[in-house]
């Protein structure tokens, strides 16, 4: 459970990286001073025995070093001069019993190349370690007599400084390994603390509980932004959820009132023998509600289809001018009855893509809401035209207008402006919810502005199409 936190994973990706880069620096470190100080070495033994070649005096089958070999004695240098045959011709009081091996592989080898020399690294007795630099030479124009120069210094102290060197090596990348990883597990926890309060509270957020949110320790950083916009989320889940929930009340209430109604008719009816005359009400009151019903019923299949995603309409182009022609003459009938003038201005042909039913839907929901807001004497005007890339419906009236408060809202589901006063007139506040549905399924949008008891103006703006050569269809 542990090596699946994020803490862990972090803290092991953080100390393999940390281990990986001790490691490489410890052993390029290591190797840059160990190649350094015995290169150093070899210079300095290389530069003495050009000294002692320069300073040779022959004297006879003797070699006197003279202040040569004081020199070297205090530099802690060794030196060794043999003929070619291996015979010591001279050496460094300093080496004491120590003999410098000369061995014939050795004097084949720097004979062969007298120019250059030769280093080797080698063991005494004692268990020490030189290191020699042997050079060969064939004498001066005097003597004419050849030579081997041999110079030698211990290895210890460079042996001792380079197990110093790996000891606080050793010593310090483990100290440094558990401090960074004390750190890194420290500022994990602190970083991660948030998360781990996120997952707390979201565990406690359900649907009897959505008011409450994820704790924002520092809006600016990464963990901040994941938890503001789960905030963000959780606030249009939230009200998704109060809508679903004043979606079921008010359909509830919808649909309980005209059953309740039909139901009480029905009752207070079979009490007793009716006249035909009596009958025939109740069954014409009884039909009304059930298409109220069916009405109401077919709307909220629509929208929740639409919610669902499984409305598939049959795309086309329909000539929009033609169904508002269609729908105000059907309308004109009704609008004489109850006094309201109906204007239409929609003589240009516009062509959308969309399904013409709904459309049609569209188109009746807002001349139907519009009639029943405007009173005796008031003026509806119907008016479609082509903007640019854009077809603009406008159905505007002359009624009560809508509150600014209430405005915002006109499209909610069920929602009705001046309740007390909506009773008296019919509807299902759904209307508009489906003009906004279906303008939005057809890409489209929808706006209204309103003055009170100056009227009410609905604009649907849909992508408008060019009008074919052969005639659109519909």
């Amino acid at each position: 459970m542990f090596t699946k936190s994020i803490r862990f994973r972090l803290m092991s990706w953080q100390l393999a990286a940390l281990t990986l880069v001790l490691l490489s620096f410890g052993l390029v470190l290591y190797y840059s001073i160990s190649s350094g100080l015995h290169r150093s070495i070899d210079v300095a033994l290389e530069a003495e025995a050009e000294s002692v070649l320069s300073s040779v005096d022959f004297q006879g089958e003797q070699v006197d070093l003279g202040q040569v070999g004081l020199d070297f004695d205090t530099a802690g240098l060794f030196i060794q001069i043999s003929d070619t045959s291996g015979s010591i011709l001279a050496r460094s009081s300093n080496l004491g019993s120590l003999k410098i091996p000369l061995g014939d592989a050795l004097l084949k080898q720097v004979t062969g190349q007298s120019d250059a020399g030769l280093f080797k690294t080698i063991t005494t007795t004692k268990g020490g370690n030189l290191r020699l630099f042997t050079r060969f030479s064939h004498g001066d124009a005097d003597t004419a007599k050849s030579f081997v120069v041999q110079v030698a210094t211990s290895l210890g102290p460079l042996e001792r400084a380079l197990l110093h060197l790996r000891f606080w090596l050793f010593i310090i990348a483990p100290v440094l390994l558990f401090v960074f990883g004390l750190g890194s597990f420290l500022l994990s926890r602190r970083l991660l603390h948030p998360l781990k309060q996120m997952a707390q509270t979201a565990e406690r957020i359900s649907d009897y509980h959505l008011s409450e949110r994820l704790p924002v320790v520092n809006p600016d950083d990464e963990i901040g932004q994941v938890a503001h916009t789960l905030n963000r989320m959780f606030d249009r889940v939230g009200e998704s959820f109060q809508s679903q929930r004043r979606f079921v009340a008010d359909a509830s209430h919808e649909l309980r009132t005209p059953i309740a109604v039909l139901q009480t008719k029905l009752e207070v009816t079979l009490r007793r023998l009716r006249t035909c005359t009596e009958y025939r009400d109740v069954i014409q009151m009884s039909l009304d509600h059930a298409q109220r019903l069916s009405m109401l019923v077919d709307q909220l299949s629509f929208l929740a289809r639409s919610d669902a995603g499984s409305w598939r309409a049959e795309m086309g182009p329909v000539r929009v001018d033609k169904i508002c022609l269609e729908q105000v003459r059907e309308f004109k009938a009704q609008a004489d009855t109850m006094c309201i003038t109906l204007q239409v201005e929609c003589a240009q042909p516009v062509i959308v893509l969309g399904e013409p039913e709904l459309l049609r839907r569209l188109l009746i929901n807002l001349l139907e809401n519009a009639m029943k807001y405007t009173p005796k004497g008031g003026t509806v005007r119907l008016g479609l035209k082509r903007d640019g890339a854009k077809a603009r419906l406008v159905v505007s009236d002359t009624g009560m207008g809508i509150p600014p408060d209430d405005l915002p809202h006109v499209f909610d589901r069920f929602y009705r402006v001046d309740r007390a006063r909506s009773r008296r007139i019919p509807g299902t506040g759904l209307g508009l919810s489906l003009v906004e549905e279906i303008a939005r399924m057809h890409g489209g949008s929808v706006t209204v502005e309103s003055v009170v008891s100056q009227g009410t103006t609905f604009t649907v703006s849909l992508m408008s199409q060019e009008m074919p050569s052969e005639g659109p269809t519909e």
